[in-house]
């Protein structure tokens, strides 16, 4: 692929293949394998895949030579040692990122007047009490063995040198009444030192240390994980522009009470951290940008966390991935925090990048080694040597057609296995074949259990889907050794006796086309909006009355809208959608059973109470103005009719459900 030079486009390696005045053209190599990109990007269609798996990082958060070089030369040559990136980390001259933390020394306001400021500090027994859940039952039968003293020294707390306020109740710490997750170990053992620890601004350090290492995910029962493990949302976005993930203040209130009503009390808020430096920061981007900061845009790898009262980085190693405790000085804490909470893509978010993947492992240890690296050029080259595969980045799988004229889907995802008690880097399950079809062969769940053998294990990840992509390429040969694929392929694949017909050639081209386009993102969002909310649109129109359904968290493995009187189901899948569904429960006479929802301990149950209006026109026509923006790309509509022209406008009253909507619907 040539190119030309762009500053502003990160190169992997490049080549120099020719010349003309003023512009420089250069072959782009896979960061990944080292071959040709599929699109012009630095990574290719497998290494978009594998890497991630392979790192436990995604492609976008790796980091690159010129940043990695840089960081290696402030830090200096360290040889991996932790103790000596700590050292050199507190000696950077970075004013920035520790001024916010420093404050002029003042008597601290308080209200124990004429008596003896009471400092707050740990004993020896009540780390060992600390380490202790006392939230779990196992945990907290533990604790009846130590002195109740303990628990109520704890809980009277202490002052800070700042003047502000720590407590520990119920499992939880407070400081001046909010509630946050304390790193006690490394608080305790600052505290205990004389020397570097005057005026330092412990409040606004400790509420950040909240900031960074809680998760929004905490306080939404429908967030579910984002992909790969390692990587977050940004954990300042949700909580600075909360309104900015569903268009308006209505989320900000719900977030507000969804915090209260799982916490039970305030965490810190912005005004609490107001003179940080990073939160500086995030209000500059907040001014300068044009357009709305995206979720998708501040998805970062996972930093730090707090385990056993150590606040701890995740941390490359040469044997690799580990979480090692920060060094306990005030400097180290308020440098690394500036760089985990800045903005993704500020020079300094980067630089904590490449500390975490490059500076903890000796200089020659690659984030991808030779071995996986032959195994990703060996699984693009099958991919490439046939049109019946190809990577599909949507559902980030693979997808394959056989020879039996059936496709399937490879997900090489890390996981456990049904029928593997050592579990199986990959899952194989159906493609283009029914759901109803699927639920009558396979009962329970829809996969294609083919287990790796032992040899299989040995071999990296890129090899053994290579092996897997082969065998279902020729499924017909495959079978021989592959029971269950055996059982597939006789379920579903036409007769041996037709097979060498020409009509049964082109159905197989013919599935395999309509397999991709219904992968496609696009078909899929446009056969969810035009297709599966109508029936489900029919199915509650026709219910009984007195009938119940129940809305749930969402989740990615279960439908989470279930009706009583039918087997209808449904999954929702953001916020828009769960909107959606209420309108539609609204629009046609069910209410909230709150009541029921009591009995049964359950949040969102609907009671259907009477039919609603017979002429839907006006109600379909609003949920389909919420659903228009969804079904649109820039100006450009994705559906030729109206999008009301889908759905019942006519209320057809309680009644027998309509064909394929007495089931899940997917």
């Amino acid at each position: 692929m040539h190119r030309t030079l762009d500053s502003s486009y990160s190169l992997g390696a490049v080549f120099l293949v020719g010349e003309k005045p003023g512009r420089i053209y250069l072959t782009i190599e896979c960061r990944g394998c080292g071959g040709e990109p599929a699109h012009p990007k630095e990574w290719c269609d497998v290494c978009l895949l594998l890497v991630p798996i392979i790192t436990g990082e995604s492609t976008s958060s790796i980091a690159r030579g010129p940043t990695i070089d840089e960081i290696r030369e402030l830090i200096g040559e360290t040889g991996g040692s932790t103790r000596k990136i700590w050292s050199a980390i507190r000696s950077l001259p970075d004013p920035n990122a520790t001024s916010w933390i420093r404050k002029e020394k003042s008597t601290p306001s308080t209200l124990d007047l004429g008596i003896p400021l009471r400092n707050w500090e740990l004993e020896e027994d009540d780390l060992r009490l600390l380490d202790t859940n006392l939230r779990d039952p196992v945990g907290a039968e533990n604790a009846q063995s130590y002195d109740r003293t303990q628990l109520r020294r704890l809980q009277r707390g202490g002052y800070l040198p700042d003047g502000s306020f720590l407590s520990y109740s119920s499992g939880r710490w407070t400081l001046d009444g909010r509630w946050i997750q304390l790193p006690y170990r490394g608080l305790s053992k600052m505290l205990s030192r004389k020397r570097g620890m005057d005026g330092i601004d412990w409040r606004s350090l400790l509420y950040s240390i909240d900031w960074a290492v809680r998760s929004t995910a905490t306080y939404y029962p429908w967030e579910g994980p984002g992909g790969n493990g390692n990587r977050m949302v940004h954990p300042v976005h949700d909580r600075l522009f909360p309104q900015r993930r569903n268009g308006g203040g209505a989320f900000d209130r719900l977030f507000n009470r969804s915090i209260n009503r799982i916490l039970g009390a305030s965490i810190p808020e912005v005004a609490d951290v107001s003179g940080s430096e990073w939160l500086t920061r995030w209000e500059e981007v907040h001014k300068e940008s044009r357009s709305p900061i995206t979720r998708s845009e501040q998805i970062v790898p996972v930093s730090m966390d707090i385990h056993r009262g150590r606040l701890r980085l995740r941390v490359r190693r040469d044997t690799g991935w580990r979480r090692i405790e920060l060094d306990s000085h005030p400097d180290v804490w308020a440098k690394i925090l500036t760089w985990a909470l800045s903005p993704n893509k500020h020079a300094d978010r980067e630089k904590l990048t490449c500390l975490q993947q490059f500076l903890f492992t000796s200089s020659d240890s690659p984030l991808i080694s030779g071995p996986d690296r032959r195994g990703i050029t060996l699984l693009r080259g099958v991919i490439e040597s046939t049109e019946l595969a190809e990577v599909d980045h949507e559902s980030r799988t693979i997808s394959v057609g056989g020879t039996s004229g059936l496709c399937y889907s490879v997900n090489p995802n890390e996981g456990s296995h049904t029928h593997n008690a050592f579990g199986a880097r990959f899952t194989v399950s159906p493609l283009g074949i029914s759901s109803s079809q699927l639920r009558r062969e396979y009962r329970r769940m829809s996969r294609i259990c083919i287990v790796e053998t032992q040899e299989l294990r040995r071999l990296v990840i890129g090899d053994a889907l290579s092996s897997v992509v082969l065998a279902l390429l020729n499924d017909l040969v495959s079978q021989r050794q592959i029971d269950t694929l055996r059982r597939h392929i006789r379920s579903f694949s036409p007769e041996p006796a037709h097979r060498a017909d020409p009509d049964v050639e082109h159905m197989r081209e013919a599935r395999w086309l309509n397999m991709r386009a219904g992968r496609n993102p696009i078909n899929s969002r446009i056969r969810r909006y035009t297709n599966l909310f109508p029936r489900l649109w029919g199915a509650i129109l026709r219910s009984p009355l007195g009938a119940r359904v129940t809305l749930t968290a969402m989740s990615p493995r279960r439908p989470n809208l279930t009706f009583d009187d039918s087997e209808t189901r449904f999954s929702t899948t953001c916020m828009a959608d769960r909107q959606i569904v209420k309108g539609m429960l609204e629009a046609s006479g069910w209410v909230r059973d709150r009541e029921e929802e009591s009995v049964r301990g359950t949040r969102e149950i609907y009671f259907r109470t009477g039919t609603g209006p017979r002429d839907l026109g006006p109600a379909v026509e609003g949920l389909c103005e919420t659903i228009e923006p969804v079904l649109t790309a820039g100006t450009v509509r994705m559906i030729e009719a109206p999008l009301w022209h889908y759905f019942e406008r006519e209320n057809p009253g309680p009644g027998p459900l309509l064909p394929e909507s007495d089931q899940i619907i997917d």
